[in-house]
């Protein structure tokens, strides 16, 4: 006995011919559509880079000091090296106790005092007036006159510029001079200042610092250009503050060693001297 097969019919659905056929009628457009959405992208993503290089480029015109000049300076102050910033560092804070900020003038006097007293009257800064050069455009930047006091760690970051040594020599300079700073806030917050040992370094220290490097152009321009909220049609660039040029997972007040310090300043959101580039070699 043989089992009968039964053929089963169906019909097409009229509706899923008549989206196919809006599709195949359409096909041109679809394409022509994905094109210029693409075309967008490109177009939107190319002038977004140029915006970001034209910053770059804004930023390296308004440096006070090219990198010439800044290899200049470390060579012809060939003895200025790290005992003498420490000294310079000590005699200040006991020339200025109690003090955050004095006036360039007063600073000036007493890091030559200081080069007089290690080594004689020949011993000062050479090519000097480079330096004048950096404080005068941070000076005119900030709406200050030369008879305004800044903050003593901000003139000791400018002079890191004529510094004679390797970079984690300058770090560490650096990060002395926090110390330093952190000390006498200390001291005018009203802090027990007999306590003995180094001062605490915070992460708010490091953010002023990073500032400080900042407008004395020692930071790669390209880590100063951040985004900003200005995303369409085209995103936009600007010079970022310390604040946006990198993040910090734990509170502005956790305190900082010499070691993370040095991991900020070589990082690419701030890149220091370069640092990045040379430790991604």
């Amino acid at each position: 006995m043989e089992a009968s097969h039964d053929t089963i019919h169906t019909k097409p659905n009229a509706s899923n011919t008549a989206a196919s056929d809006v599709f195949f009628d359409n096909l041109g457009k679809i394409f022509l559509a994905a094109i210029g959405l693409l075309v967008a992208t490109l177009v939107r993503s190319y002038m977004g880079t140029n915006g970001r290089n034209r910053m770059r480029e804004l930023l390296m015109e308004q440096a006070s000091l090219d990198p010439l000049e800044i290899e200049d300076l470390r060579v012809a102050n060939s003895e200025f090296d790290l005992p003498v910033f420490h000294e310079i560092i000590k005699e200040l804070e006991e020339a200025f106790p109690h003090q955050t900020s004095i006036t360039y003038s007063e600073f000036v006097n007493q890091v030559r005092q200081t080069m007089k007293r290690l080594k004689g009257d020949a011993f000062t800064i050479q090519l000097g007036h480079l330096l004048d050069r950096v404080v005068l455009e941070i000076q005119q930047d900030q709406g200050r006159s030369s008879q305004d006091p800044e903050p003593i760690a901000l003139w000791m970051t400018v002079l890191s510029l004529a510094l004679y040594s390797p970079v984690p020599e300058r770090m560490q300079a650096l990060f002395q001079v926090m110390q330093a700073t952190a000390s006498s806030n200390n001291d005018v917050n009203g802090s027990d200042s007999s306590s003995t040992g180094p001062a605490v370094v915070t992460m708010q220290d490091v953010r002023a610092m990073v500032g400080y490097l900042q407008c004395s152009h020692q930071l790669v321009p390209d880590a100063q250009v951040v985004a900003t909220d200005e995303k369409f049609p085209i995103q936009k660039y600007a010079k970022g503050k310390p604040e946006d040029l990198f993040e910090w997972d734990g509170n502005e007040t956790d305190e900082i060693d010499v070691d993370a310090f040095a991991d900020v300043l070589r990082s690419t959101a701030v890149c220091a001297w370069g640092e990045c580039y040379h430790r991604r070699k």
